[in-house]
């Protein structure tokens, strides 16, 4: 029950909420350098084929970040809807619990995705251990004919709507 209720909770917060990112430019010291590491290590994994739209997150192993990507339909790909009408499917969800060591990722692959907006969030709804504090995070979009990436943080339980908005 608590796990509908979180959910319906983030649906409100995801039609209703204002952006609170907190800009790469604006931070300092250890969290955009982290932000910045995952950056990299994003640009410098394997690159998608063909034609398809791919989306990856990653963030550190100490919190148990969430990717939600929106579609063009308006349906909102994320671990709780692993696939959507337009296609969007989202790899596992990484949590605390979850045997992945090191920079976690999470992934939505859109094979031949639909003309229109696509909006992606991060939610940060734990923390797995470590201090306290933003979490720094790289989001990378591939997409035909130009990759997008945002670098960021996200405080602890909020969840940012809109990191990044494009069209195809």
């Amino acid at each position: 029950m608590k796990d509908i209720r979180r959910v319906f909770s983030l649906m409100a917060l995801f039609l209703i909420s204002g952006c609170d990112l907190v800009d790469p430019a604006g931070q300092t010291g250890p969290v955009q350098e982290e932000a910045g590491i995952l950056g990299d290590q994003l640009r410098s994994a394997p690159t998608a084929e063909g034609e398809q739209l791919t989306i990856q997150l990653a963030f550190a192993a100490d919190v148990d970040l969430d990717l939600y990507v929106t579609g063009p339909l308006l349906e909102t790909v994320y671990f709780a809807n692993h696939e959507s009408k337009s296609g969007g499917k989202i790899s596992d969800d990484v949590r605390c619990d979850s045997e992945e060591s090191g920079t976690r990722t999470e992934k939505v692959i859109y094979l031949n995705p639909m003309k229109g907006r696509y909006r992606i969030g991060v939610d940060f709804p734990h923390r797995c251990s470590g201090e306290s504090g933003p979490a720094p995070f790289a989001v990378l979009v591939e997409r035909p004919g130009e990759d997008l990436q945002k670098e960021g943080s996200v405080k602890l339980e909020r969840f940012e709507v809109a990191v990044l908005e494009f069209e195809l």
